[in-house]
């Protein structure tokens, strides 16, 4: 009798994966390596706005914790003037995969938009997943400029609807966080003017400097303003005005200008043009 039960249960259980895999257009259900449809969870789901002029745009960024996986990250839907949905499909290897951590992304575009606070909700296989509320700001100048290869000044004038700090990052060519800055905090709604120059905290070559819109905490990022990148021709202009500093420069001084132009000089090859 207990052997009769058991194999009951067994055919039960295979016909329930049978009308699952039919469902999900699964034939080769006599393998167990296949691709199958899979869903991440809101955890592993990070969502960023990123306005650059009229231009408003939504960074999708997933972690995941092997390489089996596949993305087609459809694209952009607008349900109504405010509200954007994008409807992407994953797919999972359930044969052997390699254990590494993978952080794939996309940006989608979401055209050239007026002033005023937005909601995208991201979807997999039609189920939302997240969403994120953002204000995109048409009045914005946000101008970075290398001053020396340790520092740069920002020209900044924004109106903000949300947010409570102004945080400038760093990082390298190659995107590695290396330090942050609080540049303003805000008490919005608030229109924001200020010009300033923002040192690298660690002391280091400014490689990449990114302006970003924080909560209270500021790993909590709610925009990406403004993106710099300190290339060839900035490099370039910094030699000249230290060529041009240099013959009024105190001994002391042109200590300091030769060390920045052996920084300058380290930095050339990687720096892109």
């Amino acid at each position: 009798m207990r052997t009769g039960h058991l194999k009951c249960r067994l055919i039960s259980v295979s016909l329930a994966f049978i009308m699952l895999f039919s469902v999900l257009g699964i034939t080769a259900v006599h393998s167990l390596e296949m691709w199958v449809p899979t869903l991440p969870s809101p955890e592993a789901v990070r969502l960023e706005a990123i306005s650059i002029e009229e231009n408003a745009y939504v960074k999708v960024g997933m972690t995941f914790y092997h390489g089996g996986y596949d993305f087609d990250w459809g694209s952009v839907t607008r349900i109504d003037d405010l509200t954007f949905s994008a409807d992407a499909r994953i797919w999972e290897w359930t044969g052997q995969v390699i254990l590494v951590v993978i952080e794939p992304s996309h940006v989608y575009d979401l055209g050239a938009l007026p002033s005023g606070t937005y909601e995208f909700i991201f979807r997999v296989w039609g189920i939302p997943i997240k969403s994120l509320q953002f204000v995109h700001s048409t009045r914005l100048n946000a101008t970075f400029k290398l001053e020396i290869l340790y520092e740069v000044s920002l020209n900044l004038e924004l109106y903000l609807e949300e947010g409570s700090k102004l945080v400038v990052e760093f990082y390298t060519y190659g995107g590695a966080y290396q330090a942050e800055s609080v540049f303003e905090n805000v008490t919005p709604p608030e229109n924001v003017v200020k010009f300033d120059n923002v040192s690298h905290p660690q002391a280091m070559a400014v490689e990449k400097v990114m302006l970003v819109l924080t909560g209270e905490n500021t790993e909590n990022v709610i925009s990406t303003i403004a993106i710099f990148v300190a290339r060839r021709d900035d490099l370039y202009g910094r030699i000249m005005e230290i060529n041009g500093r240099w013959p009024h420069a105190s001994p002391s001084e042109r200590n300091a200008l030769f060390a920045e132009l052996m920084d300058i000089k380290g930095q050339w090859p990687i720096a892109p043009s």
